[in-house]
């Protein structure tokens, strides 16, 4: 029985990335597939010279004039090595004949630079990026103004008369180091002189850093300047008593406290997040790669194995970490939260936890990310812009009611959605107090209205039952309305986070002394163990066969659909009960309610986040695209958990905390429990707390 819990604690807890599923790359496929363009057949002799062939081409003067510095350069190399320098009889020809190779050898570099047919076609390698480093080192060595530019032609499918049901083109991205005379349209119209395809040409150029990235990186130095002066003078007879808010010392002290509440059944929960963290960063990794590895193929060969499956539908492990946090905040609030206004205060002290650093992230990719570094595959400008148009949705958390599009960072969503679940579920705890049965009758209805609106939904669209990776490509438009009208959305998310506020009012209903689990309490647990393994084999392999293509009828795709978030909840509320209860479960116990995982899996949220950029800036800042294997994926999620760890924490001890002080009445030096942390006073936890 232990190693089959073993086995289903350690099951990959996989993120949704929000837009992945829109920016996963075409399944690849053999080269010989495509309409490849034949060569002509041509005499040699009459190749004309290099530098006549630019007054053929459709540009403007300017940009004709920096082609023709690079091939005219060709011509002389050439020149100068096929017939070479006359002897003594002409010194002066000779000398300049000499002086003419060294001086056009860059030119052989340039066309080094270009890029050329790789490896791996077949296998995704769609990435013919040439050397990004040559091409600046010719630019800097001032042989010519250049620029890297990558194009990017869309080869269509050869097999689409045949029925093919792939149709989506193969896209090769070619680097050039370019003339910086020549404008982006003036590329794309050589490109589409000698490559009948759809072309689409992106330069990189030395961008300026706006006013706005000097007044950020000096607002941040200030703040530093001010957290380490205020640390400095703390407890100085001089200094005031509120100088220690924004003490470095006392709060990084404070954020790493591990004092917490006698709930042991909480100290599990803490464990199980961060477990679920671990296997969040992963999933973020293996979905984030796909755009930047040059074997596509890696995540497609996948699919058909059951393992892989469990990182490929990965969408309703958010809906387990939502039950957990509302299992975990309902619990502390119950009998606590006695006013309206208190629920308001709660939600408030909630927010206040990773609202500024939220924020900062925010404001980091809206002016200062696109700055960070540059290469043929670093984002320019694309997050940014995004950022900067929905930033106030995001923080205002109503980005759910926009789109999927509409989000600054794909785990935003996510936060919006817990903030709206915190507010309802503080909500019904003040309910609860007074009226018990009403508020598990709202929360019974709100699970109810979820799942059949989820059902809805998928059925009557024909959506697909959640956003994977499958052998046949999925249509975008339906996948579109899945992110926007299940995923983000906070009716179809709802059930999970109400299943978790009933398992924390489980314990306090009055159930009668001659209730069955008082008689029978082993077999109990071990028929909800049982019934574990079971919820845990349909939800984590189900779409197997239709990830694969095998036919599913529909119906049993919106039942899938509809019930596979609520059943994850509730197979994960079991979970954290039977490690508490269940004394063959004692080490794992230990494990999971160690202390040193306290402080860490409180800033889950802020991490989660932080990932994010750390994942996309690992990839995206080389200057070649990565070959994925099981290794590297481990190695990539084992450095992006960790670090992305230590920035949350440094974030809660520089940001967040000094700017939540302020509102904070009775500031103590010491640590606080989790109740103290989120606003409510208890004076007592029940250690027996189950379900």
């Amino acid at each position: 029985m232990r190693l089959l819990f073993l086995l289903l604690l350690f099951i990959p807890l996989s993120f949704q990335c929000l837009l992945c599923p829109l920016n996963t790359p075409p399944r690849p496929r053999p080269l010989d597939q495509f309409k490849i363009p034949s060569i002509p057949k041509f005499n040699t002799d009459s190749i004309p010279k290099f530098c006549n062939l630019t007054q053929q081409l459709p540009v403007g003067d300017t940009c004709r004039h920096g082609i023709s510095r690079i091939f005219c350069s060709a011509d002389d190399l050439i020149d100068a090595y096929s017939n070479g320098c006359p002897g003594p009889e002409d010194q002066e020809q000779c000398s300049v004949c000499e002086r003419s190779k060294p001086a056009n050898m860059w030119v052989v570099r340039w066309f080094d630079s270009l890029g050329k047919m790789p490896h791996g076609v077949s296998d995704g390698n769609y990435y013919w990026l040439g050397d990004y480093e040559i091409c600046h080192d010719i630019q800097r060595e001032k042989h010519f103004s250049g620029q890297y530019c990558l194009v990017r032609l869309e080869v269509p499918d050869a097999l689409v008369e045949a029925g093919c049901p792939q149709t989506d083109p193969l896209e090769i991205i070619y680097g050039i180091c370019a003339p910086l005379e020549c404008r982006e349209n003036e590329l794309e119209s050589i490109a589409k002189t000698y490559a009948p395809y759809k072309v689409r040409v992106e330069c990189e150029v030395d961008q300026e850093k706006p006013w706005s990235h000097t007044i950020v990186w000096s607002l941040i130095a200030l703040w530093k300047i001010f957290l380490i002066t205020l640390t400095i003078l703390t407890g100085k007879s001089f200094a005031p008593d509120w100088f220690a808010r924004f003490n470095i010392k006392v709060n990084g002290a404070r954020c790493l406290s591990t004092r917490r509440t006698h709930n042991r059944q909480l100290h599990a929960i803490h464990g199980l997040m961060l477990v679920t963290y671990i296997f969040i960063v992963l999933g973020y990794v293996y979905n984030l790669m796909l755009p930047y590895i040059e074997n596509v193929a890696f995540a497609f060969d996948n699919i058909p194995y059951v393992v892989s499956h469990l990182t490929n539908n990965h969408s309703y492990h958010i809906d387990g970490l939502m039950a957990l946090l509302c299992f975990y905040s309902a619990t502390l609030m119950y009998g606590q939260v006695t006013t309206l206004l208190h629920v308001v205060q709660v939600t408030f002290n909630t927010i206040l936890r990773f609202w500024p650093s939220y924020a900062f992230v925010c404001i980091y990719i809206i002016f200062l990310f696109q700055y960070n570094t540059s290469g043929p595959m670093w984002i320019h400008g694309e997050w940014s812009n995004r950022c900067a148009s929905s930033w106030w949705k995001n923080l205002l958390f109503i980005n759910n009611y926009f789109g999927a599009r509409e989000t600054c960072l794909d785990f935003g969503y996510a936060i919006s959605l817990f903030i709206h679940f915190f507010a309802i579920v503080a909500f019904l705890c003040w309910l609860a107090k007074d009226r018990f049965a009403i508020a598990l009758i709202i929360a019974g209805v709100g699970i109810v209205a979820s799942i059949t609106y989820s059902f809805v939904i998928i059925y009557t669209l024909d959506l697909p039952p959640a956003p994977i990776i499958t052998a046949e490509p999925i249509n975008v438009d339906k996948m579109e309305y899945l992110l926007n009208y299940i995923i983000i959305c906070p009716l179809a998310r709802l059930s999970p986070a109400l299943i978790g506020f009933i398992f924390a009012l489980l314990p306090h209903a009055n159930l009668p002394k001659n209730f069955v689990f008082f008689q029978y309490e082993k077999l109990f647990r071990f028929l909800l163990f049982i019934l574990v393994i079971v919820f845990n084999l349909f939800v984590c392999f189900y779409l197997v066969n239709f990830s694969s293509g095998v036919y599913v009828h529909p119906i049993f795709l919106a039942i899938y659909g509809a019930f596979h978030r609520s059943i994850w909840a509730v197979s994960l509320l079991i979970l954290g009960y039977l490690i508490t209860h269940e004394q063959g479960f004692s080490v794992i116990e230990i494990f999971l309610g160690w202390r040193f995982l306290s402080p860490l899996a409180k800033r889950i949220i802020p991490a989660v986040l932080i990932s994010e950029l750390i994942i996309i800036s690992s990839f995206s800042s080389l200057h070649r695209p990565s070959y994925a294997t099981h290794w590297f994926t481990i190695y990539r999620v084992i450095f992006a958990a960790l670090f992305s760890l230590k920035l949350a924490l440094a974030c809660d001890t520089l940001i967040s905390r000094p700017l939540r002080n302020l509102f904070i009445r009775d500031f103590q030096e010491e640590g606080q429990t989790e109740e103290e942390e989120d606003g409510i006073e208890m004076e007592e936890v029940n250690e027996k707390t189950g379900v």
